[in-house]
């Protein structure tokens, strides 16, 4: 049926699936049901779109608060395939932003095999069960997305657009009246457990894997199938097969554990420099053993007939946090040092395609770093793909942000996006954390009418450890004080105050020098030190940055001169190096540290800023929310990161219209020495500052046009690394 199965997560391959992207009809805001989903409804003079689509894609990007949060519909004409005889067949939707309802043939369909209507959540998939509705001949499907705000349905308040439409990929999926459970909260329906992997030792237990799905018999009579499991990859076992007797309407839950003597392991992304011989020998800087993986498949079969089979990978791997020393994967210390990244292009929104995704995480590669935060919701299947193939570790959460909604159906809804994000990502290698909150109190509500921000955390914590019992990490972007444990004389379960939020770790939003924040006062290392002094769990940084404009530039910026402020038209782009400078110093000498997390990796739209000198945009990125430039600061990390990819790089190198004759210049490197060179002539080694740094601080310049040449080298290794740029005086 379909060869394209990047985006499904029903865990099947293209002969199950039947791609449901193209040609839909899109329109009829504030249109009725009645009016809409019957299936003589002319849509003839609707918008013809393909998915991954969003009806925000220019209003969420101009300005104004004010862009589009409404409801439409989406239509679409099937026709009824003799394959689908004796079968089942489901609507996968992996991602549609906020509210979502289906219709066939005018009759409204449950979601999930439940006798709910709507799903209700932007950022998991979800699938419907249409077998009973569709018709010979053909089928009108109608979907009515509604991205409207709704206290009841997380997130209610954010600082990014929420742009509504079906932006993530659509599938028929065709399989057999027995088959493996489909109706799972939109996963796949099978579970990889990897037991004891919170450990700094290697478990007994490595190279277990618990396999567990149910099967499912739709069909009138008891069924008598062949179930297989196979798993791929270095020492793989013996298959398993055996024969199950499946009641009629019934389910039988299989459970079997498989064991890999001597695993391969699943290993972090490394951009040492030894790393470089891979890149010269054609494959990526630290692929190596990086992300290796097992592949398990799992069928069913009558006979010589495959009636269903799913597959996905394992990896092999154990990971500890310690309060002192930090991140361990494999029983080695490996620092998380990585980025925040949200899933936006400029002139896209939300609706990335796979060459999006695959392009950020080589700007990822390149950079140099080994982890993400995927802020602030749940992203595409094929973003942790690729995170899973590349050995990048990450922290994925939920979109409780900022505040809370009034009423139990709000806490409901939460817990329920939670359960179809660990599910969906329950067997992901690369996926060691799982984020409860973000900044929860921020400018609104920590605690509402029904239920406080501490009873819902530690609530939202107690679930997901029920979920997941290998041994992840939960943990929470915090940036208010009363969520910290007080060194642990706070009382989870005590809900009479908001004190002490549950988690097992603990991270911090942090903007000093930024934010006009009590919670942020003095400077990197005194705030740092403070928050630290609130908690006894290991403690990271979920958040650190500042903004930057790549057309504004001032040598000497300062805080509240010259209209440089947070909210302020002035963004410099040498403040923004200048304060990352003074992060990475103390991050570089707090082996604590867990993990951190610049914010943010790339600018992404906010409709109701306008700072900078620009309009609806975070401006935080260390790349443009288009890709196309890297920031100085990206260099000042990719520096420190990547041993692996050299490379010199001047600063304020846009800086091209000099107003003074006198001048420092700055450099990012990860060559061992750099030699400076004004119009043509060697102003001697420039001095090397660490972390990458290297600096000439008196620099005169001539009239007119001055040639600036920054020439690295590695250790006796002749080979030269130069960058160049064009200063003009007067």
């Amino acid at each position: 049926m379909s060869e394209n199965t990047a985006y499904t997560s029903s865990g099947r391959d293209g002969k199950y699936l039947r791609d449901m992207c193209d040609g839909w009809h899109f329109g009829g805001e504030a249109l009725t049901d009645d009016e809409v989903t019957g299936i003589d409804f002319d849509d003839g003079g609707w918008e013809v779109v393909n998915i991954p689509h969003t009806w925000n894609i220019k209003d969420a990007e101009d300005g104004g608060n004010d862009y589009l949060r409404t409801a439409f519909w989406y239509r679409k004409r099937l026709d009824y395939d003799e394959a689908f005889d004796g079968k089942k067949v489901y609507l996968e939707f992996n991602g549609s932003n906020q509210k979502t309802d289906l219709y066939v043939n005018g009759t409204h369909v449950p979601y999930n095999g439940g006798d709910a209507f709507t799903h209700k959540g932007g950022y998991t998939a979800f699938r419907f069960d249409v077998t009973d509705y569709l018709v010979h001949g053909q089928n009108v499907l109608a979907v009515r997305v509604d991205n409207s705000h709704d206290e009841a349905v997380a997130p209610i308040s954010a600082d990014f657009n929420m742009c509504g439409g079906i932006y993530r990929r659509v599938y028929l999926v065709v399989v057999d009246k027995v088959h493996f459970d489909l109706n799972n909260n939109g996963s796949s329906g099978l579970f990889f457990t990897t037991p004891d992997v919170r450990s700094m030792t290697a478990p007994e237990s490595l190279g277990t894997v618990i396999v567990r799905t149910e099967l499912v018999n739709d069909s009138d009579i008891t069924r008598v199938v062949t179930v297989k499991t196979a798993v791929e990859g270095d020492n793989a076992p013996e298959a398993l097969s055996e024969q199950i007797s499946v009641p009629a309407q019934g389910r039988v839950v299989y459970e079997r554990t498989v064991k890999v003597a001597d695993p391969h392991l699943w290993n972090g992304i490394s951009y040492e420099r030894e790393a470089a011989k891979i890149c010269e020998e054609g494959r990526s800087a630290g692929k190596s053993d990086a992300g290796y993986m097992y592949t398990v498949k799992i069928n069913i079969s009558d006979g010589d007939k495959t009636l269903d089979e799913v597959s996905d990978r394992v990896g092999f791997r154990y990971f500890y946090v310690d309060r002192e020393k930090g991140f361990f994967l494999n029983g080695k210390s490996h620092p998380l040092r990585g980025v925040n990244r949200h899933q936006f292009y400029k002139g896209m929104g939300n609706a990335l395609t796979e060459a999006e995704h695959e392009a950020d995480v080589a700007i990822i590669k390149e950079l140099g770093a080994n982890a993400v935060r995927l802020c602030h919701y749940p992203h595409t299947d094929y973003f942790y793909d690729l995170c899973d193939e590349n050995g990048i570790v990450l922290w994925t959460e939920i979109p409780l942000v900022n505040a809370l909604g009034e009423s139990a159906e709000f806490v409901e809804n939460t817990k329920r996006q939670l359960v179809e994000l660990m599910r969906q990502q329950y067997n992901r290698p690369s996926v060691i954390f799982w984020g409860l909150q973000n900044e929860i109190g921020n400018g609104a509500n920590s605690a509402s009418s029904f239920m406080n921000a501490k009873q819902l955390v530690y609530e939202l914590d107690e679930l997901a450890h029920g979920e997941d019992s290998s041994g992840r990490y939960t943990t929470q972007a915090i940036n208010r004080d009363y969520a910290m444990n007080q060194k642990g004389t706070a009382d989870y379960a005590d809900f009479t105050n908001n004190i002490g939020w549950k988690s097992d770790i603990a991270a911090w939003n942090i903007y000093p020098g930024w934010y006009p924040d009590k919670n942020f006062d003095g400077n990197f290392e005194q705030l740092m030190d403070r928050k630290a002094s609130f908690d006894n769990r290991p403690m990271g940084i979920s958040e650190y940055g500042w903004g930057a404009n790549v057309n504004q530039h001032e040598l000497y910026p300062e805080l509240e001169k010259n209209g440089l402020l947070a909210w302020g038209q002035w963004h410099p782009e040498e403040y923004q190096s200048i304060m990352h400078e003074q992060a990475l110093k103390y991050i570089n000498t707090h082996e604590c540290l867990w993990a951190t997390f610049i914010w943010v990796l790339f600018d992404f739209a906010v409709d109701s800023r306008n700072e900078g000198g620009q309009i609806a945009l975070n401006d935080k990125g260390l790349v443009t929310c288009d890709r196309k430039i890297r920031k100085d600061s990206f260099y000042l990390y990719k520096a420190d990161w990547n041993k692996a990819d050299r490379f010199v790089h001047i600063t304020s190198s846009r800086y091209v219209d000099r107003e003074s004759e006198d001048t420092y210049v700055k450099v990012y490197s990860n060559c061992d020495k750099v030699e400076l060179y004004v119009n043509g002539v060697s102003v001697g080694e420039m001095e090397r500052r660490g972390n990458g740094v290297f600096m000439v601080n008196k620099v005169r310049l001539i009239n007119g046009m001055n040639e600036i040449k920054a020439v690295g080298h590695i250790g006796a290794d002749n080979t030269e690394y130069t960058d160049i740029c064009k200063w003009r005086l007067g």
